[in-house]
């Protein structure tokens, strides 16, 4: 079975997600078949991004049809967020307070917060 695959938020063309076509065999006897979508890690804080999947019958067969013919892949952003170590800092005056910040997760990658 050709599958599709089509941008619905995010972009294809290996931008965000491999869009090129491609088939997916159920074996005789068989119940299921599986295909793979590779995702691409696009270094840009976003929010989660879907694409859609359609089928389409490689050769026509009387006997199947297509039932459901479409679905969403969703993309969840691995972007790192950064927030401070506490709600509130407490400085008394001519004084200085040290300010923690807490990542929710390790980068690869180094920056500064401004």
């Amino acid at each position: 079975t050709p599958s599709e695959l089509s941008p619905v938020s995010a972009i294809g063309s290996g931008i965000d997600f491999d869009s090129t076509p491609f088939n997916i065999t159920i074996d005789a006897g068989a119940t299921a078949g599986r295909g793979n979508v590779s995702v691409t890690c696009d270094n840009v804080v976003e929010g989660s991004e879907t694409f859609e999947f359609s089928l389409a019958l490689a050769n026509s067969n009387s006997q199947i049809t297509i039932g459901i013919g479409t679905a969403e892949g969703e993309i969840v952003d691995s972007t790192v967020s950064v927030s401070f170590g506490q709600p509130s800092y407490e400085v008394i005056e001519s004084g200085s307070v040290i300010i923690t910040l807490i990542l929710s997760q390790a980068s690869t990658l180094s920056f500064e917060v401004i």
